[in-house]
């Protein structure tokens, strides 16, 4: 796993961070049981997420991941490759022009990669791409 300096960067120096590719993530194995934990916490128990045997009549031969689950995984990516050693906490500030391009497939690895994007004040923005 790839980050930007072992002891992090400050919440002044971020700015400096733009365009510059911070690193890719240790693949992760999407598997049934998480899927089907994010469909209760979130009341979508589509078949195409939940059903197996169902899901493999579909273009995409099996179940996949929900899109705000894959999107949910971004926070702890986020984290893993950048750390700014003087900010107190993190918060979601939002997304912007964010599009779900592939299915990620249950029982399929994914990994991540992420480059800083622009930078305003204090607040960082990170475009990524999967």
């Amino acid at each position: 796993m790839g980050t930007i300096d072992a002891d992090g960067v400050t919440i002044a120096g971020r700015p400096g961070l733009a365009g510059v590719h911070l690193g890719y993530t240790d693949w992760q194995e999407m598997k049934q049981e998480r899927v089907n934990l994010f469909a209760e916490a979130t009341d979508d128990h589509q078949f195409i997420h939940v059903d197996p045997e169902r899901a493999k009549a579909t273009p995409f031969g099996g179940t996949v991941a929900h899109g705000f689950l894959s999107l949910s995984l971004l926070a702890p990516i986020g984290t893993s490759l950048l750390h700014v050693s003087d900010a107190k906490l993190g918060v979601n500030y939002g997304l912007n022009r964010v599009r779900f391009p592939a299915p990620l497939r249950v029982v399929q690895s994914g990994a991540a990669a992420w480059r800083s994007w622009r930078s305003r004040r204090s607040m960082g923005a990170c475009n990524s791409s999967c």
